[in-house]
């Protein structure tokens, strides 16, 4: 992916993991990033492959949850 900022990449991962991953590397910019793997080890893959570390840890985050939403009635 080229010119891809690590914030983004955090994002990918965390739709790929299903759980939130946070960009605390502090690097800005953007990078080429190519990342390929199969199995269930990923963390693994991003260690070889980016250099990064994923590192399961519990924080607090926050959530947005949407728990009602309506339609819009259209002007007549």
């Amino acid at each position: 992916m080229p010119g891809f900022e690590v914030s983004k990449l955090a994002i990918c991962l965390s739709m790929v993991l299903r759980r939130p991953v946070i960009d605390e590397t502090g690097l800005g910019g953007s990078f080429d990033i190519n990342l390929t793997w199969s199995g269930p080890d990923l963390f693994q893959h991003v260690k070889e492959q980016l250099g990064l570390e994923l590192v399961s840890a519990k924080r607090p985050i926050q959530e947005l949850m949407v728990d009602r939403i309506e339609k819009l009635s259209s002007p007549e």
